[in-house]
C-alpha cells in the first residue's frame, strides 16, 4: 500500500499540473512539440496508474495479475520515452541531426520494451515471480534500463552545452530539457539499485514539475500575449483606427445579452455615411478615397471621442453611446452637424448622420435601434445632397 502512494500522489499531481493544457490546449498555440508532449503525459499518466497498481496487486499476492502489469508498466514507460524523444525532436528544431538520432533511440527503446516483454512470457530475461510473489529483476532489465540512461544522458550533455550559446527562452528551453533528462537520470539509478522502490515515478514527476515551473508557464503567457495581440489586431480597423466590424459584431452580442437581462435602459446609435467616397476614389484614386476615410474618421473622433466608435462598413461607421456621452448626445449632434454644414463649401468630408435611441418597452434587440438610426442617416443623406447641389 506505501508503495502505491507515490504513485497516486505522482498521477495526481502530473493530471493537475497539465489539465488546462489538455483542456485549453489554445492557451499554449506558441508551445513547439505541443502534441508530442501531450502524448508523453498519457504515457507517463499510463505508467503511473501501473505503477500505483503494482502496489495493491503485490499485497493481493495474484502472481498472474502483478506479471501482466509489470509487463504492462515497462511498456507505458517505453512509451513515454518515444513521445518524450519526439517532444524533444520538435520542441528544440534548431539541432536536427540531434532531434532525429534521439527520436530513433526513443523508438528503438519502445520497440525493444515490446520485443524484451513479449520474450519474457516464454523465457524470463526482463522478470520474474518467485511462488512466493518476490520480484527478481533480470539481465533484460538492466540493459533496458542502462540504454535509457545512456540516452538521456546524451540529451542532458547537448541540451546544457546548446543552452550556454544561445539566449532568452530558447536558453531556458535547452536547460528545463537538460534538467529533464537529469531528473530521469536520476529516477533510473535509483530504480536499478532499488528494484521495488518507485524511484522512477519520482524522477519522471520531478521533470514534469520542472518542465510546468520553467518552461509550461511561460509558453502560456507568450501565447496568451500574442493570442491578446491578434485580437486587438482583429478588433481595430487598421485604416482608421477605430473599431473594426469583428468588434461591433461582437459589441451587438453583448449589448444583446444586456437588454435579455434588463441591464440596460439608456443608450443611442448613431449611423455615420460618408457622402462622395465613390466620386473621390473614381477621380483621384483609391489613396486619396484612403485620406478621405481617415479624415472623416477623425472628424467623427473629434466630436464623439467618448464614445464607442467603429468602421462598420466601407464608407459607414457606427457610434454607440453610453452615460455622460449619452446625456450629452443632442449637443454632439448639433456640433458634428454644424461642422459637416461649414464642409460643404470647403470640399471637405461631409457626413450624414442618423440617431435613435434604445426603447425600453419596445426594442428587443440592439439591432432594432440600429435600424432606425440607419433609415435617419438616409433622410439626412438626401437632405445633404440637396445642401450640396444647391
Amino acid at each position: 500500500m506505501l508503495y502505491s502512494l507515490m504513485g497516486i500522489v505522482s498521477l495526481l499531481v502530473t493530471v493537475v499540473l497539465n489539465l488546462d493544457l489538455f483542456l485549453r490546449p489554445k492557451n499554449y498555440s506558441t508551445f513547439p512539440g505541443l502534441r508530442s508532449y501531450r502524448l508523453f503525459l498519457i504515457a507517463i499518466c499510463v505508467y503511473f496508474l501501473t505503477d500505483l497498481l503494482w502496489g495493491f496487486l503485490s499485497d493481493l499476492g495474484i502472481t498472474f495479475w502483478i506479471s501482466f502489469d509489470t509487463s504492462i508498466y515497462f511498456v507505458a514507460m517505453g512509451a513515454s520515452v518515444f513521445a518524450l524523444t519526439l517532444f524533444i525532436t520538435r520542441y528544440l528544431p534548431e539541432n536536427k541531426a540531434f532531434g532525429r538520432s534521439l527520436a530513433i533511440l526513443g523508438a528503438a527503446v519502445f520497440v525493444s520494451s515490446v520485443a524484451l516483454i513479449i520474450i519474457n512470457i516464454f523465457h524470463p530475461i526482463f522478470f520474474r515471480f518467485n511462488e512466493d510473489n518476490t520480484y527478481h529483476a533480470m539481465v533484460g532489465r538492466y540493459a533496458y534500463f542502462t540504454a535509457q540512461m545512456v540516452m538521456f544522458f546524451l540529451s542532458m550533455i547537448a541540451s546544457f552545452v546548446t543552452a550556454l550559446k544561445t539566449k532568452g527562452l530558447l536558453r531556458y528551453r535547452y536547460l528545463a530539457t537538460a534538467a529533464l533528462s537529469g531528473a530521469l537520470i536520476a529516477g533510473i539509478i535509483f530504480q536499478v539499485l532499488y528494484p521495488l522502490a518507485p524511484f522512477y515515478a519520482v524522477g519522471a514527476l520531478i521533470g514534469i514539475a520542472i518542465m510546468h515551473v520553467f518552461v509550461l508557464t511561460g509558453e502560456k503567457a507568450k501565447s496568451l500575449a500574442e493570442l491578446q495581440k491578434a485580437k486587438e489586431l482583429n478588433n481595430r480597423d487598421p485604416l482608421t483606427g477605430l473599431g473594426s466590424r469583428y468588434a461591433y459584431v461582437h459589441q451587438e452580442e453583448e449589448m444583446d445579452h444586456l437588454i435579455n437581462k434588463g441591464a440596460v435602459d439608456r443608450f443611442a446609435v448613431i449611423v455615420f455615411d460618408l457622402n462622395n467616397l465613390k466620386a473621390v476614389n473614381d477621380s483621384k484614386g483609391h489613396e486619396m478615397g484612403d485620406r478621405y476615410l481617415i479624415r472623416s474618421a477623425r472628424l467623427i473622433q473629434e466630436h464623439f471621442g467618448e464614445a464607442e466608435l467603429f468602421r462598420f462598413g466601407g464608407d459607414e461607421f457606427v457610434a454607440i453611446l453610453k452615460g455622460d456621452v449619452y446625456e450629452k448626445r443632442e449637443a454632439l449632434l448639433a456640433g458634428f452637424d454644424h461642422a459637416i454644414l461649414e464642409n460643404i463649401p470647403k470640399g471637405d468630408p461631409v457626413i450624414a448622420t442618423g440617431i435613435s435611441e434604445y426603447n425600453v418597452k419596445m426594442d428587443n434587440t440592439f439591432r432594432a435601434v440600429f435600424i432606425r438610426a440607419d433609415a435617419a442617416m438616409y433622410k439626412k443623406k438626401a437632405q445633404l445632397k440637396g445642401a450640396c447641389a444647391s
